[in-house]
């Protein structure tokens, strides 16, 4: 190995674990926020079936965010991506500790929910821009690797903070995410990639932000991503209504939680594998495979009548979700040109939070429609459609090229 290379393989393996931290940071966050948001909302005064149109309402606010700020920041070439993290963290953590002055005015606790988790969501697709930011200025680091750190990190925090939530109070919540939003904001702020000789400076983009144009741009893309909003959304069906399904099973709250940390655990192989697989078969291939992924654990789940078969069942998200998160970034970022990557990941975001709405408005309709059973067959088709539609955009994609 030549002097140059081993100088770069070395740079790779610090930015790894600095990327590491970062993601880190945002999961464990987004963990304390996002998904104990039941939790803290309840304690705030929100009735349980509140708790599902603020968290869509915060996506619906993050979808219309994020091409905005992306577009911003493709435009201009002095903008630094992590600052503009690092500002929306900052923004986020400011938002979560005003509910501290929330007590008796429910009102006020909402919108400040809502600052904070919308905030927080539009920085998802950012940290992962700023991954593939760092693999485009030359320095390769391992997407999948340094974001299995996230997974390690979500699962363990998963795993305590219930337990410290008993024993402190929901008011934890507010402090952690706080603290870990701080974490991300001095992360990303001392993460400065050096370019690499061989990188070539992107263009500015001359994209406005609005939807139409970019779309018109790269259609087959646009179309890739209905596919992976349908394909999301049974990934959503189950985890947003595990309580329900685990109940199905015979089994309670506890149970819940085991089955969402075996699905986390379950990522790690396939993140820390990816690049190999990258080397081995196309993206799309990759997203394709994750669709498959997706129907075999909602067809497993579905079956599932007893708590070591719903087990066994969340160990097929290896094969899913696990599949689909480094794909559907790196499909993101192989789809457009290099002066749009920002906006190729936020639209990327998008669609999962698209697919996160769909499955958190229409998931709890169709259990009282048709109960969890019949919410599962639906989260056993989507998959197949999303799959059709990601084999049609690809032959679009072929005959564009």
């Amino acid at each position: 190995m030549d002097t140059q290379s081993a100088s770069l393989k070395k740079l790779a393996g610090r930015f790894n674990l600095h990327y590491g931290i970062v993601q880190s940071a945002y999961w464990m966050a987004y963990g304390c926020l996002v998904s104990f948001a039941a939790v803290l909302l309840q304690a705030k005064g929100f009735a349980i079936g509140s708790v599902g149109i603020i968290l869509a309402l915060s996506h619906v606010i993050s979808i219309v965010l994020q091409p905005r700020v992306a577009a911003w920041i493709d435009r201009n070439h002095t903008i630094r991506l992590n600052h503009v993290i690092a500002a929306i963290s900052g923004a986020a953590v400011l938002c979560c500790l005003l509910l501290f002055f929330c007590e008796g005015r429910v009102w006020a606790a909402g919108i400040c929910f809502v600052g904070a988790a919308m905030l927080h969501i539009t920085n998802q697709a950012l940290v992962n821009a700023l991954g593939m930011e760092t693999v485009e200025k030359g320095v390769p680091i391992n997407y999948g690797l340094s974001r299995s750190t996230g997974s390690i990190t979500f699962a363990i925090m998963f795993f305590f903070m219930g337990s410290l939530v008993e024993t402190l109070g929901e008011d934890v919540l507010i402090f952690s995410f706080s603290a870990l939003g701080i974490l991300l904001v001095l992360s990303v702020l001392l993460y400065r990639p050096p370019v690499q000789k061989d990188y070539r400076a992107k263009a500015l983009s001359k994209n406005s932000g609005n939807p139409v144009e970019f779309f018109r741009k790269y259609p087959a893309f646009g179309l890739a991503l209905v596919g992976v909003v349908c394909m999301h959304a049974s990934h959503a069906y189950i985890n947003n209504y595990m309580i329900a399904i685990a109940e199905k099973c015979g089994g309670s709250s506890s149970v819940t939680g085991i089955s969402i940390a075996i699905a986390a655990l379950t990522e790690l192989p396939v993140l820390i594998i990816f690049d190999r697989l990258l080397k081995k078969w196309r993206v799309d291939r990759l997203l394709a495979a994750s669709a498959v992924g997706y129907g075999v654990r909602a067809a497993l789940v579905l079956l599932a009548s007893t708590v070591p078969m719903l087990y066994f069942a969340q160990c097929f998200h290896i094969v899913g979700y696990a599949l689909f998160l480094p794909s559907i970034v790196h499909f993101s970022r192989v789809s457009v040109k290099s002066e749009d990557l920002v906006q190729g990941q936020a639209y990327g975001g998008m669609a999962i939070s698209m697919a996160g709405i769909l499955g958190s408005l229409t998931g709890g309709f169709l259990i009282d429609g048709i109960g969890v059973n019949g919410m599962l067959a639906v989260a056993v088709v989507l998959p197949v459609i999303g799959l059709l539609i990601l084999l049609y955009s690809r032959k679009k994609a072929q005959r564009e090229a």
